[in-house]
């Protein structure tokens, strides 16, 4: 009780809470005046927040290696050692005052549009990709179409095309995968910052 009687009340951000813990542990003074117990206080706390930023990270590599037949286990293995690493090695991604707010809407967003295509691309058809760009096009006039045709979706399809057999990728579904993850991941950062944007602040007592 003494401890909440003695200190102000501070509204924090993430980032705040970043510089507060760096200044702490380097000097164990700042302009606020709070005591050095407080560093491990705050580290408690990063450390669930990363364990929980670490747990989406894990759902969207394991949505992406099970969707994809050439993408590699260990290749995933090493993004999510690296994503790790990123994460519990540092504080950067914590800069980011609405990294909590995002990372669950980001990866809630990504399931359904991941299970979307899935449905539409599956793995037992030579052509995925023509399904999902030819849906309204009769199946004895699709190749056709996807060929010559002068449309949106048939540039498209003759775009990833050409863009697999340039990069030498295996299944143009990684293309596929890399474009709509990431105009969701745009699309949902936008609207999380500046449209649902809500008061991710701590007071520290």
């Amino acid at each position: 009780m003494s401890y909440r009687v003695r200190y102000t009340s501070y509204s924090l951000t993430y980032a705040n809470l970043v510089e507060l813990k760096t200044t702490s542990a380097n000097s164990c003074v700042d302009l606020t005046d709070l005591p050095c117990a407080l560093v491990m206080d705050i580290n408690v706390f990063f450390f669930w927040i990363k364990s929980l930023l670490l747990y989406y990270s894990l759902i969207i590599v394991f949505m992406i290696y099970t969707w994809h037949r050439t993408v590699r286990l260990f290749s995933c293995c090493f993004a999510l050692l690296f994503i790790t690493v990123v994460i519990y090695g540092t504080d950067l991604i914590l800069y980011n005052g609405h990294i909590v707010y995002v990372s669950p809407l980001l990866c809630g967003t990504l399931i359904p549009v991941f299970t979307i295509l899935a449905a539409f691309m599956p793995h037992n058809n030579p052509d995925p990709l023509s399904i999902l760009c030819g849906l309204d096009v009769p199946l004895k006039s699709r190749y056709e179409f996807l060929q010559n045709g002068n449309s949106k979706c048939a540039s498209f399809y003759r775009w990833v095309k050409k863009i697999k057999i340039q990069w030498n990728i295996e299944e143009e579904k990684l293309i596929i995968t890399t474009i709509f993850g990431l105009i969701t991941s745009i699309f949902v950062i936008i609207m999380s910052i500046y449209v649902l944007v809500p008061d991710y602040s701590f007071e520290i007592k």
